[in-house]
C-alpha cells in the first residue's frame, strides 16, 4: 500500500494543477464581453451608436435623394404661384398672299404683327387649390425626408446590433477554444502518463474541430455585419471600422403612440392632399374668368399699299368668361374618381393604424417574454459553470470521465450562445418600438 500510495500522489497532484488550470480559464468564459480585435482593428478608434448614426446622416444617398425632393416640391410651389399673376408673350409674324390669288377682301394680300399679348385670370377656383395642393406636397417631401432619417437611424442601430453580435459570439467561440485547447493539452498530459485513455483526446479534438468549424461561420457572421453597417453608414464597403463594445437603449414606452410614429403623419398628410384632390375636381366646375390684352403693330398687305396713312400700332382688351356646359359626364366621373380614391386613402390610414398597433402588441410581448428568458439565462448560465468546473475537478481526481467533461463543456457554450442571441432580440425590439413610437433616443 505504501508503494502503492509513493506512486499515486505524484499523478494526484498533476491532475490537480491541470484541474486548477482548467477552472481559472473558466472564469474568463463568464463575461464573454470583449472580442479580441486584430492588428488591423487596433489601428481604428471604435466608434459609438451614436458616431455611426452621425455619419450616416451626412454620408448616406438616401437622405441626399430625400433632400432633392423636398427642393423639387419647393419648385413646383413657386410655379404653380406663378399661375394668378399676369403673363406677357411676344407675338410676331408676317405673312403674304397675291392679289390676284385668293378673295383679297379675306386675306389682304397678307398680315403683318408684332404684339405684346397679356392675359391675367381674374377667377379660377382651381389656381387656390393647385396653390393648396402644392404647400400638401412640401410637407410631404419634407415628412418623407423627416422619415428616411428615422429609418435610416433603425437600420444603423440593426446594423450596429447584428456587428455586436456577431463579434460577442465570435468572441465566445473564442474562449471556448482556448478552454479546449488548454483541456487538450492536460488530457495529453494525463494520456502520456497512463491515467487516462488515449480515446480521451481524441473526443476532445474532435470537440475541438467542430468548434473550429462553427468559428469560422461566426467570422463570417462578423464580416458580413461590418459591410451591412458600412452600407448604412454610407461608407466604402470595403473600409474598416471598429464598434465599441457597449450597447444599450432606452426602454420603449408601455404603448404606442400614433401621432409621433412617422408612418402615420405621412398617411394624414396623403389623407388631407386626397381630400383637396375631390375639391379640385369639384372646382371643374366653376366658371372661370379671364382678362385678355394685346399691344404693338398689326396690320395687313393691303392697307399697307392702299392708305397714305395707315394705322398700324394700338391695343385691343377684353374680359372672357368660361363656363363648362356639357362634357358628356367627364366632370362627374372626376369627382367619382377622386371620391373613391379618398375613400380607400381613409380605410388604408385606418388600416395602417392597426397594423402599427398591432405590430407595436406584438413586439411588447416578445420583449418581455425575451426579458424573462434573459433572466433564467444568465442563472443557467451560473449553474452551467459551476457544473463545468465541478465535473473538471473530478476528471482530475478520477471521479468522471472526458465524455462528460466535454457535454458539461457543450452545455455552458450553448447557454452562453442563447444568452448573447436573447440580449440581441432584446435589443432588435427595443430598436424597432422605439422606431415605431417615433423616440430617438
Amino acid at each position: 500500500m505504501g508503494i502503492c500510495r509513493a506512486s499515486l500522489r505524484p499523478r494526484t497532484r498533476r491532475r490537480d494543477a491541470s484541474a486548477r488550470r482548467i477552472v481559472c480559464a473558466l472564469t474568463l468564459l463568464a463575461p464573454l464581453a470583449t472580442p479580441r480585435t486584430t492588428g488591423a482593428q487596433e489601428a481604428v478608434a471604435p466608434l459609438a451608436l451614436d458616431d455611426c448614426i452621425r455619419i450616416a446622416l451626412k454620408q448616406n444617398e438616401r437622405l441626399a435623394s430625400a433632400g432633392y425632393s423636398v427642393g423639387a416640391a419647393q419648385a413646383r410651389r413657386r410655379e404653380v404661384g406663378t399661375a394668378r399673376l399676369p403673363n406677357a408673350n411676344l407675338r410676331a409674324g408676317a405673312s403674304y398672299a397675291p392679289i390676284a390669288g385668293l378673295d383679297p377682301a379675306l386675306t389682304e394680300g397678307g398680315e403683318y404683327v408684332a404684339l405684346l399679348d397679356v392675359d391675367q385670370k381674374l377667377y379660377d377656383r382651381t389656381l387656390r387649390l393647385d396653390r393648396r395642393q402644392a404647400d400638401f406636397e412640401i410637407l410631404q417631401a419634407q415628412q418623407e425626408h423627416a422619415r428616411a432619417a428615422v429609418d435610416l437611424r433603425l437600420d444603423v442601430r440593426l446594423a450596429y446590433l447584428d456587428l455586436f453580435d456577431a463579434q460577442r459570439r465570435r468572441a465566445i467561440a473564442d474562449q471556448s477554444i482556448r478552454d479546449l485547447e488548454s483541456y487538450l493539452g492536460n488530457v495529453r498530459a494525463l494520456a502520456s502518463a497512463g491515467e487516462v485513455p488515449k480515446t480521451d483526446v481524441m473526443k476532445v479534438e474532435i470537440q475541438l474541430q467542430s468548434e473550429a468549424v462553427q468559428r469560422d461561420d461566426v467570422a463570417a457572421a462578423v464580416q458580413a455585419g461590418r459591410v451591412h453597417l458600412l452600407e448604412a453608414m454610407g461608407l466604402p464597403l470595403d473600409g474598416t471600422i471598429a464598434i465599441e463594445d457597449t450597447f444599450d437603449l432606452p426602454p420603449p414606452p408601455p404603448g404606442l403612440d400614433a401621432a409621433a410614429n412617422p408612418e402615420i403623419q405621412q398617411a394624414e398628410l396623403g389623407l388631407r392632399v386626397s381630400e383637396l384632390g375631390v375639391q379640385t375636381a369639384r372646382a371643374g366646375r366653376q366658371p372661370v374668368l379671364a382678362f385678355d390684352g394685346s399691344f404693338g403693330a398689326w396690320t395687313s398687305r393691303s392697307q399697307l399699299l392702299e392708305t397714305d396713312a395707315p394705322d398700324v400700332g394700338g391695343y385691343i382688351a377684353g374680359v372672357s368668361l368660361e363656363m363648362p356646359v356639357w362634357n358628356w359626364g367627364a366632370t362627374s366621373a372626376r369627382i367619382q374618381q377622386r371620391t373613391a380614391e379618398l375613400n380607400a386613402s381613409r380605410a388604408e390610414y385606418r388600416l395602417l393604424q392597426r397594423r402599427l398597433d398591432a405590430e407595436y402588441r406584438d413586439d411588447r410581448v416578445r420583449y418581455e417574454v425575451a426579458r424573462g428568458k434573459l433572466s433564467r439565462l444568465e442563472e443557467n448560465l451560473h449553474r452551467a459553470l459551476e457544473q463545468y468546473g465541478l465535473i473538471v475537478s473530478q476528471y482530475a481526481g478520477g471521479g468522471s470521465s472526458s465524455l462528460e467533461v466535454l457535454d458539461a463543456h457543450r452545455s455552458l457554450l450553448e447557454v452562453a450562445v442563447q444568452r448573447q442571441e436573447t440580449r440581441t432580440e432584446v435589443g432588435r425590439l427595443q430598436a424597432e418600438m422605439l422606431h415605431l413610437t417615433g423616440v430617438e433616443p
